[in-house]
């Protein structure tokens, strides 16, 4: 929605095959997040709204997806050793909560 008005809509089926409702709602908010975004910065460009640097509204209704979409602070996040460097006490705890062992001598 801009200014009252809806911009863009869809309803299709989707290309991917869901493995449940939450999986299939997420797949769905996540392209509708990037098509605002991408919608947004093009208005942006045009600079014909001034109201559209307000935070983008997405609406779903589905609990699973909402908490699967939802941000993991890095401090919080087990997986992160897998991907990026972390302090050795902050990476041994979360590959402690992974059960991840090393070996021994």
């Amino acid at each position: 929605m801009l200014n009252g008005g809806a911009v863009s809509w869809k309803s299709s089926k989707q290309d991917t095959v869901a493995d449940s409702t939450t999986e299939a709602e997420y797949i769905a908010a996540s392209s509708a997040a990037k098509e605002a975004v991408w919608i947004k910065k093009f208005i942006s460009e045009l600079g014909i709204v001034p109201s559209i640097v307000d935070p983008i509204g997405l609406y779903c209704d589905n609990n699973g997806a909402i908490a699967q979409a939802k941000e993991v602070p890095t401090l919080d996040n087990i997986v992160d050793p897998l991907t990026k460097p972390l302090a050795q006490k902050k990476r041994d705890g979360h590959t402690r909560s992974l059960g991840i062992r090393g070996m021994p001598d």
